[in-house]
């Protein structure tokens, strides 16, 4: 299935999708909140340290950090690649 990714120009723009979100997750340098049947993403690298500080403390309580990110066919095939030896 396609993924539709509408990327967000300005912190303003993105807080007013993401303080609706029940979610907003964290995958550096980007922030991406699904919503919509769409994907709406802001790229922090554009962003000055204190405008991002800001984001970030209005968001914190929704904000998951994601470490990576992995394709898989089915979870049984990750957690068999992951945790058996």
């Amino acid at each position: 299935m396609p993924l539709e990714m509408v990327e967000i120009k300005d912190p303003v723009s993105f807080y007013r999708i993401a303080k609706n979100a029940k979610i907003i997750l964290r995958a550096d340098p980007l922030l991406i909140v699904p919503q919509y049947r769409l994907t709406f993403y802001l790229d922090t690298r554009k962003m000055e340290e204190k405008e991002l500080a800001q984001l970030f403390q209005s968001i914190s309580n929704k904000l998951v950090y994601i470490e990576s990110i992995k394709v898989v066919d089915s979870l049984k095939k990750f957690v068999d690649e992951r945790y058996n030896d």
